[in-house]
């Protein structure tokens, strides 16, 4: 109850305080800034400033850009979506190094949902990663993104404008910041020497005849580690010097590019920052869990994570002809080096299940993040893996900062929102608080038309057993999520290899027809024939607001919000009284 009591009370201070989430991080933010005109909160001091006008820089202030130059020792903090390029110079994000070659990129950053955003200039060659020797400025602009190039999604800067020296008022998509760098390293945790390590060795054994092992890394650990972090870091370094990185999310709950409940290969080929709800991707493949852990059905999940694995050794070079040719990068006929999410579900049969992925998969490089602490996964002797002959490091989990207060349940809704506004076409208001978030993506899809189809031309399959009357099932599918599948793909039910999400608007029983939306193209949605019913569902705030409401929440599920009781969960972390005598 207490527990409850205070989800319910930080849920309400949410909605009244109107906290806006993509705005400023609670650090410390100078003002905001023109092109042309001075800062108010800068002062006579240089340490912290939001703009440096180059000679050539926008002075008009009629466009809402910025350009600045980042000295040695400073970084650029950023909040919102923006695209960076760097004129002169070069410069350190996460991992990924933008030069002036590179051109425009999108980045985004939220540092009150736990992913800030941080840049730093590259001096003297000192980044592990190679980049210019010895450069002399790092001179940055900024852009104001309505578009994520990447992923569709677009942004609205909502009501919130900045007033020019001119006297123009405009919005903008972003704040940014420049102050004193912390003296720490360029990657977190201690990091730097074993991505160092991986991403030279995966690169040199990169070849034709490479078996899909020798350019693969995996990344475990316990809750909380910072396997994604990593993962994060390990992408941008690779794509330094590759056209591609292979990223196959193997964490069903909080996934870095899709929504949850399901496992995915995508293709990344521009840098991985910011919130994953600002950056979803469209995979090449991915299989329907039907969950946000594998505990559910440890044995779908670990079918679902070979088959793509097995897809990605026997299809992959096709697959990545085709991507590169469609986005116009050139590339050779090897395979693109191949990163491995895990989830945190490292005990007792979690454990087994990695343990016989590591075995199927036989990386080169095995990541073994530990916390000192008893949740770590056993050593590389007492697993066995080193004599499977992998390279196995044991870098320290990630050191985070101050807690965000974004739980894993709302990362998950985060990403059901994102998802949504894909569906509906609609903009992601960058000032709205998280109530206005939610209502605005809840209208946008009641105000977009289904795409309709026979419900007698569809197959309704589940991994759990369904067991209701044929004649309850449009109830059943009745606002409900489902994946939307193939039948060729779905073969034996060993796993379910689908197209992507689809929400169940509603079931016309006269007609017999089925009204879905879906972020799936037109092209691919003519070739579903599977409807897959899992246990994922819709957050809570989409479906019960002040605008819209939903005539039920969940059928033939106990839902953990709301009126009711809720879901049963183990409490082994309780203390229970022993029988003495």
């Amino acid at each position: 109850m207490k527990r409850r009591k205070k989800r319910q009370r930080r849920q309400e201070q949410q909605g009244e305080d109107g906290e806006a989430l993509l705005q400023r991080g609670r650090g410390r933010r100078s003002g905001e800034v023109d092109s042309g005109g001075d800062s108010a909160g800068r002062g006579g001091d240089d340490s912290s400033r939001s703009d440096l006008e180059c000679e050539n820089g926008d002075r008009s202030g009629s466009d809402p850009r910025s350009e600045f130059e980042l000295r040695e020792g400073e970084e650029l903090s950023l909040e919102g979506i923006a695209t960076i390029a760097v004129a002169q110079g070069c410069l350190a994000v996460q991992g990924y190094l933008i030069t002036p070659e590179r051109g425009g990129v999108t980045v985004c950053g939220n540092a009150s949902v736990g992913w800030p955003l941080r840049c730093r200039p590259v001096f003297h060659g000192r980044y592990s990663t190679k980049g210019p020797e010895r450069p002399e400025r790092c001179v940055v602009r900024l852009e104001d993104a309505s578009v994520d190039g990447v992923s569709g999604l677009a942004y609205d800067a909502g009501d919130q404008a900045s007033t020019s020296s001119s006297g123009i008022s405009r919005s903008r998509t972003y704040q940014h910041d420049v102050s004193p760098a912390p003296d720490a390293e360029a990657a977190p945790g201690g990091w730097s020497t074993c991505l160092e390590a991986v991403v030279e060795d995966l690169c040199d054994s990169r070849s034709s005849s490479a078996p899909l092992s020798e350019i693969t890394a995996l990344v475990c650990g316990p809750r909380n580690a910072g396997k994604s972090s990593f993962c994060r870091q390990l992408v941008n370094s690779l794509l330094n010097s590759n056209p591609v990185v292979a990223y196959l999310e193997g964490d069903c709950g909080q996934p870095e590019f899709t929504p949850p409940g399901s496992v995915s290969l995508v293709f990344v080929d521009s840098m991985v920052v910011g919130p994953p709800f600002m950056h979803p991707r469209r995979p090449v493949r991915a299989c329907f869990v039907g969950d946000t852990t594998p505990k559910t059905d440890p044995a779908l999940y670990l079918s679902s994570v070979e088959d793509l694995v097995g897809w990605y050794s026997n299809e992959g070079r096709a697959a990545l002809a085709r991507h590169l040719a469609s986005t116009g990068r050139r590339g050779g006929e090897e395979l693109a080096p191949l990163v491995i999410n895990t989830p945190g579900w490292v005990k007792g049969l979690g454990f087994e299940v990695l343990d016989r992925l590591v075995r199927r998969v036989r990386p080169k490089h095995l990541v073994q993040l530990t916390t000192g602490t008893a949740r770590d996964l056993p050593g590389p002797a007492e697993s066995g893996w080193e004599e499977l002959g992998l390279a196995v490091r044991l870098p320290p989990a990630h050191s985070h900062g101050p807690p965000s207060g974004v739980s894993a349940a709302d990362t998950r809704s985060l990403m059901w929102l994102s998802f949504c506004h894909q569906c509906s076409g609609t903009a992601l208001d960058l000032r709205g608080t998280l109530a206005q978030l939610h209502s605005k993506a809840a209208a946008g899809l009641c105000r977009t038309p289904p795409f309709r189809a026979s419900l007698g031309s569809l197959t309704v399959m589940s991994p759990s057993p369904l067991e209701f009357p044929s004649s309850l099932l449009p109830a059943v599918l009745n606002a409900s999520l489902v994946g939307l599948a193939r039948k060729e793909d779905i073969g034996g039910g060993a796993c379910y290899p689908f197209l992507g999400f689809g929400i169940v608007r509603s079931v016309d029983v006269g007609s017999g027809d089925v009204f879905l939306l879906t972020n799936v193209g037109e092209e691919e949605l003519q070739e579903v024939g599977v409807l897959v019913l899992g246990s994922v569902r819709l957050p809570q705030q989409l479906l019960q607001n002040e605008t819209f409401q939903a005539p039920y929440v969940a059928r033939g599920a106990v839902t953990a919000e709301g009126v009711g009781a809720g879901a049963i969960k183990g409490r082994n972390n309780m203390r229970r009284g022993r029988l003495e005598g």
